[in-house]
């Protein structure tokens, strides 16, 4: 499974069908998905680890970047069931 769909359906899970479409016909979205995987790792990367601590400042970025990416692919989300 695509690295990008698995990290959205983890904040989404009850929306599976509206993402595997999502990310299957829309370009943008996908990126989206694929952004988020990777802030997620990034993350994790820098707020995993003791001797990670005097980088808390990044760690701090990439914990907002999640926040971003989650909120505009629920807004995506969101709009995809709307008619245009």
């Amino acid at each position: 499974m695509d690295k990008g769909l698995e990290a959205a359906l983890r904040r989404f899970p009850l929306r599976h069908e509206e993402l595997r479409r999502l990310v299957q016909n829309n370009e943008t979205f996908r990126g989206m998905c694929a952004d988020l995987a990777d802030a997620e790792a990034a993350f994790a990367r820098w707020s995993g680890t003791p001797e990670n601590a005097p980088h808390g400042s990044r760690a701090n970025e990439y914990g907002k970047l999640v926040s971003e990416l989650v909120l505009e692919i629920e807004e995506m989300l969101n709009g995809a069931g709307s008619p245009s």
